[in-house]
């Protein structure tokens, strides 16, 4: 003897095999906090020695890398320094790589 499933009962258990691993995949723990990967950036600037980094004239880096917060507070120290630019900090920091446009970054 078979067992066969009523067509709209097998498409609504079709639909939930299917969306569970998205459920599962985004459970809400980062969601659209600011905690999530890659919301809060900010500007690790290099320079070319500490003595520069105590100056704090970002201008005067030799390069930069627009990193989630944590990971730039892991590589901070030594020569290299988090600098924040608020909602530019993408632009800024892009800015501040590029030695042709670097005097003149906000």
């Amino acid at each position: 003897m078979r067992t066969y499933f009523p067509k709209p009962a097998a498409g609504v258990l079709f639909a939930l095999l299917m969306a569970s691993p998205v459920l599962a995949a985004n459970n809400g723990a980062n969601g659209n906090s600011a905690n999530a990967p890659g919301h809060d950036r900010v500007c690790l600037v290099t320079f070319n020695s500490e003595s520069a980094v105590a100056a704090g004239r970002n201008v005067d880096g030799v390069g930069t890398k627009l990193l989630p917060r944590k990971a730039a507070q892991a590589q901070e120290g030594g020569a290299s320094k988090i600098f924040e630019y608020g909602a530019n900090t993408e632009q800024t920091c892009n800015c501040l790589n590029d030695p042709s446009t670097r005097a003149t970054c906000g």
